[in-house]
């Protein structure tokens, strides 16, 4: 948990930094649509882009996990400075490849001629409400156009699948290839079964009152089941996206993620 929030405020802190002048050129050109209408340029980018649009070094890696997916690893060495003591950053693709829901030329589309113009703008607000819930007022809906394109981001049909085998098993398992499966992978009819209680890493968690996905309910009984919590903060107004796109993010969360970074370096 602790390594997904040091993601998230790679992410959200780059917007305090300026783009680098060697991709401003490029992106300048890109930033106009066939309609004429003036778009955010990181609409087009993917994320090795928008971290170096903001000036920041970026490396893109591929790992092979030991259960057969295929993770993303962007690396960002350093920060603006390049100086002693700077946090080095790694984001994460959680979820392998991408089959399901992938960026496409339809939901480009979508951002540009749809989020892309001021009087709809709104309309894909509320698509993300719809969808996971969010705080107009906490939200930039100028930024919308870019969210669209990023989100959903898409994730591989393996993954849906196990997704959805935990929710109708009512267990937190490894992936059920069958029984014949399963003895290959795992030497056993049943995929075994993940219990949080052996997970001794220190781990920070964030909650939001009001996140319909990640609701309180499943989180209380997520705090009675991590064994070495170091630190949890309830913000009851936050809604799903407010973690990675709430415009109090950096007052609510982001001080205490670095104060964590600190203390377990």
């Amino acid at each position: 948990m602790l390594c997904v929030c040091v993601c998230v405020l790679a992410l959200a802190g780059l917007v305090h930094a300026a783009p680098s002048h060697d991709t401003a050129a490029v992106l300048q050109r890109r930033s106009v649509s066939q309609s004429g209408v003036r778009l955010d340029p990181e609409v087009n980018m993917n994320i090795t882009e928008i971290v170096r649009w903001w000036g920041y070094p970026a490396e893109e890696h591929e790992v092979l996990t030991e259960d057969g997916y295929i993770l993303t690893v962007n690396r960002i060495p350093h920060g603006l400075k390049n100086t002693a003591g700077e946090p080095d950053v790694w984001t994460q693709d959680l979820f392998g490849r991408r089959d399901f829901l992938p960026q496409s030329y339809m939901i480009k589309w979508f951002a540009e001629h749809v989020c892309g113009k001021q009087l709809l703008s709104e309309l894909c607000g509320n698509l993300f409400f719809v969808l996971c819930g969010f705080d107009e007022k906490n939200l930039n809906m100028t930024r919308t156009p870019v969210y669209t394109t990023h989100c959903p981001a898409g994730t591989s049909v393996q993954n849906m699948v196990h997704w959805a085998q935990g929710v109708h098993g009512g267990k937190l398992m490894a992936y059920d290839y069958g029984r014949a499966g399963n003895m290959a992978h795992y030497n056993q009819s049943t995929p075994p079964q993940y219990h949080v209680k052996d997970m001794k890493v220190p781990t920070a968690l964030f909650s939001g009152g009001k996140d319909t996905l990640a609701d309180p309910k499943d989180v209380a009984v997520l705090l009675t089941q991590v064994p070495n919590l170091v630190f949890h903060k309830h913000i009851e107004h936050w809604e799903h996206l407010d973690f990675i796109w709430g415009l109090d993010a950096p007052h609510e969360m982001f001080p205490a993620i670095l104060n964590l970074l600190q203390q377990h370096r």
